[in-house]
């Protein structure tokens, strides 16, 4: 699967070759659930609180593999193909202290896995 730079592989457990996978989309979708939009950890003391809209939007992946049998275990390879930056939306607000995360979620069927 792909989204801009990076690109995310799906390997069956013990395997070299990735999964091949159909139908692959992408969407924004809001995201009122990361906890790092809600931790004291990440947002410090000093932290700029932006309007809620604004930063709260996640590109999402989805995408269909028929061969699999439920329950299969597989990994997941996430890569990116240049150094991974903020949109500039996001990088237009940030402060100097900010700490800049990447975070990768994975749901089957809609139910949150990893």
């Amino acid at each position: 699967m792909r989204y801009r730079n990076w690109d995310v592989l799906l390997f069956p457990e013990g395997s070299k070759v990735p999964i091949q996978e159909f139908k692959t989309q992408c969407f924004v979708t809001k995201d009122k659930d990361s906890p790092c939009l809600h931790s004291a950890i990440f947002l410090g003391h000093h932290a700029h609180h932006p309007e809620p809209g604004l930063f709260n939007q996640l590109p999402v992946l989805t995408t269909f593999i028929p061969s699999m049998p439920k329950d299969s275990p597989f990994q997941v390879s996430v890569h990116s193909w240049e150094k991974p930056r903020p949109s500039v939306q996001i990088e237009s607000n940030m402060e100097p202290e900010d700490v800049l995360l990447f975070e990768v979620r994975i749901f089957i069927d809609g139910i949150f896995a990893a």
